[in-house]
């Protein structure tokens, strides 16, 4: 099982100098499992993972989409597969505010074969996967997802999160002991991790997630690896380079190994046994 990053930017792209390391593009990730594949959101990175795949290929292609921001469904309308008259497309994701999810740009105008279905938190198969998805906490609603191989890997993929409110006062709310019961000790949670803690003070109901929390949740549910993820488009490499050094100090302080790592576009993880 591979999980390979086409963007990992939150918010809004930011390409230039400095953000060649960790990448400028926003949410998209692939998930791969000998000849299968899944791609998560549609962000700007889709861009590049289309012109990576082969050219009118009649296989399925399958998009799990987190929400409805334009950060994770604006490179859809770059994505070449979605340019290709014969091309089916499955796209899943949760119902829009205030229209169907079918009706939402960019969906309408595709030219593939496409079907948009629209789901809630329940568990499904996309053969040889099997996936979980259930609500996490950021404005107009966002779907966490939790994709299982037939090897027994998992990976959990929370893209946008932000603690409940008395959890940032120190105590556990049930939606995050709910979440941290349902990582269940994941091989790999890749999770927002967008602030710092003086930031997230200034942007409390931003719907995003500062270190320490993203930090917590992982060891709260036995996660195996984490993957900081939905990085700020403010946030040089050099500057991502320190989250990741304070978010090591934090997991040593916690007197766990918890192996962590940043989001990096063009990265591959490997999960083997």
């Amino acid at each position: 099982m591979q999980v390979r990053f086409w963007g990992t930017r939150g918010s809004i792209p930011s390409p230039g100098r400095s953000t060649l390391l960790y990448g400028g593009n926003t949410s998209c990730l692939e998930i791969i499992y000998g000849d299968h594949s899944l791609i998560l959101d549609g962000g700007t990175g889709i861009r590049l993972l289309g012109q990576s795949l082969p050219k009118h290929s009649k296989k399925p292609v399958n998009i799990l989409i987190s929400h409805t921001h334009m950060d994770h469904i604006g490179g859809i309308p770059f994505f070449t597969p979605a340019l290709n008259n014969g091309q089916p497309i499955r796209i899943y994701g949760p119902p829009g505010l205030k229209r169907s999810l079918k009706n939402l740009f960019p969906f309408p105008k595709l030219q593939s074969r496409k079907k948009v279905l629209e789901i809630k938190p329940h568990s499904f198969r996309i053969p040889p996967f099997r996936i979980s998805c259930r609500w996490v906490n950021h404005p107009g609603g966002n779907l966490g997802y939790k994709i299982q191989t037939p090897s027994g890997h998992s990976v959990v993929y929370i893209s946008d999160h932000e603690p409940s409110l008395s959890c940032r006062h120190g105590k556990w709310a049930p939606l995050d002991e709910e979440i941290a019961r349902w990582i269940d000790h994941t091989d790999l949670l890749i999770m927002d991790a967008q602030y710092f803690e003086n930031e997230y003070k200034k942007r409390l109901g931003w719907g995003h997630s500062p270190i320490s929390y993203t930090i917590q949740l992982a060891i709260h549910g036995g996660a195996k690896k984490l993957c900081l993820f939905h990085h700020d488009p403010n946030h040089s490499d050099a500057t991502l380079k320190q989250k990741l050094k304070l978010a090591r100090a934090l997991i040593t302080h916690s007197g766990t190994k918890l192996p962590c790592s940043l989001a990096q576009e063009g990265a591959v993880i490997t999960l083997s046994s």
